[in-house]
C-alpha cells in the first residue's frame, strides 16, 4: 500500500487541482516517493514511470505555496529541456548554477499570474529565500531580455579570465556530490534505495550522481536536487509532459491556464531553421492589401528637370504613409512565449520603413496601450493612437490568460475604417461567432494555440519561430 503523502504536500496537490489542471495532471501521473537518500526533492522515474522523490523531514519545512513552487520548477526544467548530466567542455556545476537561475528568475518574474485566470490574481506560489537568480547585471550586459541557461552560463564563464578558476572553484563549494552509498551497513537494509543512486548510474563526465545546493554551512538549499540520468530518462519524461499536454487540452479550463499556455508553446516549437521567407510573405500580404501611396505623380507639381527642355512633366509628391493596424491578443498564449512575440513583431517591424504601425490590445476589452516606466500600460480613451516604434513588443506585458473578445475591435472600433489589420491571437477568441467581416485582416496565430482554429475571414498564418 503507498505510503500516505505529508500533509502539506497533500494540499500543495489539492491547491494545484484549483488553480491549474495540467500541473495537477502531470504530478497525478507520477508516482510520489519519500526518500531520505534525496536531501530535498527531484523529479526522476521509477519503472519508466515519472516519479516525483521528496525527503518528508525536508517537505515538512516548507509552506504550500514553497512546495508549489518548487513542483512548478522541476516541471519546468523538463519543459525547457534542461539536462543536468555534465556536457564534456562544460562545468558541471556552472551548468546546473546556470539552469536554477533560469528556472527560479522565469518564475520569480511571472509568480503572480502563473494560474491566473479572469478575476483572479493572488499567487499560489512563494519561492523559498535564497534561490539562485539571474543577476540584473546580467540582463544589463547582455541585452538578452529572455535567457536560456546557455546564455547564463556563457556569461558566467566568461567573467574576468584571471579569476575564472576561483570562481568556479567558489561556485563548486554550493554543491554537494551525491554519492552512491555502498556501505554494508546500508546493503543490509530491507529498503535497497533509490534505482537513481545505484554505482551503475553514475555520470561519464562526473563521480557523483548528481548535485544539491548547499549553503555556507553545508546544509541542503530549499531547491530540487538535480540529478545525473541518462539521456533517455530526459527524452521520457519530455514525452511524458506532451501527453499530458495534449489530455489537459481537452479540459475545458486549460486555455484559462497560463503555464499551459507557456507548455504547449514550447512543445509545439519547430525544429530550427532560416524563417526570413516567413518575413518576406506575410510583408507581401501587407503590401498587396494595404497598397502604400507613399509617392504619387502630379501636374500640380511638375517636374523641374526636364522644366527647361519646354518639358511639362508630372512631378512626384510625397504623401504620408498609409497606416497598419496590429492588434494583439495580451492573454494569448503568444505574449506568454517571448521568442514568437518577437517573430511575429519581427515581421510586423519589416513594415515600419513603409507604413505607420497602429498598435492595439485585447483582453477582455480593447484598449489603447500607453507606456509607464518602459512598460505597456492600458489607457481606455480609444481616440488616442500609438504608433508602434522598433523594439516595443519588449515592452508588452502579459495578460490574465483569462476571456478574449475581438468584437470591440471588428464590430466598433473598425467600422468604417478600410485600414489592414494584423492579429497576433493564439485563436482562443470567445466571441467569434459574433465578428463581423473584415476583408482586409492578417491572423498571426501562436503555433501553441488552439489547434483546429481556422480565421472566419481574411488570411492567416502561423507564426513562424524556427531561428537560423
Amino acid at each position: 500500500m503507498p505510503e500516505k503523502l505529508p500533509e502539506k504536500l497533500e494540499n500543495a496537490l489539492k491547491l494545484l487541482w484549483k488553480k491549474s489542471r495540467f500541473t495537477s495532471y502531470f504530478y497525478q501521473s507520477c508516482e510520489f516517493i519519500n526518500s531520505e537518500e534525496v536531501p530535498t526533492v527531484a523529479l526522476h522515474e521509477s519503472g519508466m514511470r515519472p516519479a516525483f522523490y521528496y525527503n518528508k523531514s525536508f517537505i515538512n519545512t516548507l509552506t504550500v505555496k514553497n512546495i508549489n513552487a518548487l513542483l512548478v520548477h522541476e516541471l519546468l526544467h523538463v519543459i525547457f529541456r534542461h539536462d543536468h548530466r555534465s556536457f564534456s567542455n562544460m562545468n558541471p556545476y556552472l551548468q546546473n548554477l546556470a539552469q536554477d537561475m533560469v528556472v527560479n528568475s522565469y518564475i520569480k518574474d511571472n509568480i503572480s499570474s502563473f494560474f491566473s485566470k479572469s478575476g483572479y490574481n493572488e499567487s499560489i506560489l512563494e519561492l523559498p529565500e535564497s534561490l539562485p537568480l539571474v543577476p540584473d547585471y546580467f540582463y544589463r550586459e547582455t541585452g538578452i531580455k529572455d535567457p536560456g541557461w546557455e546564455d547564463v552560463y556563457k556569461w558566467l564563464k566568461n567573467r574576468d579570465k584571471t579569476k575564472l578558476s576561483e570562481f568556479t572553484e567558489e561556485v563548486s563549494k554550493l554543491f554537494k556530490d551525491l554519492m552512491p552509498d555502498t556501505s554494508k551497513e546500508k546493503k543490509k537494509e530491507k529498503d535497497p534505495g533509490i534505482p537513481l543512486f545505484k554505482t551503475e548510474t553514475k555520470s561519464k563526465n562526473n563521480d557523483s550522481t548528481g548535485l544539491v545546493f548547499t549553503d555556507s554551512n553545508g546544509k541542503p538549499v530549499p531547491t530540487g536536487s538535480h540529478i545525473f540520468s541518462e539521456t533517455s530518462v530526459s527524452k521520457r519524461l519530455e514525452t511524458h509532459s506532451k501527453k499530458m499536454t495534449a489530455f489537459a487540452s481537452s479540459d475545458p479550463g486549460a486555455s484559462e491556464d497560463r503555464i499551459f499556455n507557456l507548455i504547449t508553446s514550447i512543445m509545439g516549437s519547430p525544429d530550427k531553421t532560416d524563417s526570413s521567407k516567413w518575413e518576406k510573405k506575410i510583408k507581401s500580404i501587407v503590401d498587396a492589401s494595404a497598397h502604400s501611396s507613399e509617392i504619387e505623380f502630379s501636374y500640380k507639381r511638375f517636374n523641374r528637370r526636364y522644366f527647361a527642355q519646354e518639358i511639362y512633366a508630372a512631378g512626384k509628391i510625397m504623401k504620408d504613409k498609409q497606416r497598419v493596424i496590429t492588434a494583439v491578443d495580451v492573454s494569448a498564449s503568444v505574449t506568454s512565449n517571448p521568442g514568437e512575440l518577437e517573430k511575429a513583431f519581427g515581421a510586423v517591424e519589416s513594415l515600419l520603413g513603409r507604413y505607420r504601425v497602429e498598435l492595439l490590445c485585447l483582453d477582455e476589452s480593447l484598449f489603447i496601450p500607453g507606456t509607464e516606466n518602459g512598460i505597456i500600460t492600458k489607457t481606455r480613451d480609444l481616440n488616442k493612437k500609438f504608433f508602434y516604434k522598433k523594439g516595443d513588443w519588449k515592452k508588452i506585458k502579459t495578460g490574465s490568460g483569462g476571456t478574449t473578445l475581438f468584437a470591440p475591435l471588428f464590430n466598433e472600433y473598425l467600422k468604417n475604417r478600410n485600414e489592414t489589420v494584423i492579429v497576433i491571437t493564439d485563436g482562443y477568441i470567445h466571441d467569434i461567432n459574433r465578428l463581423k467581416p473584415y476583408k482586409n485582416t492578417l491572423w498571426l496565430i501562436s503555433p501553441g494555440g488552439k489547434q483546429d482554429f481556422k480565421p472566419p475571414f481574411g488570411k492567416y498564418s502561423f507564426i513562424d519561430t524556427k531561428e537560423v
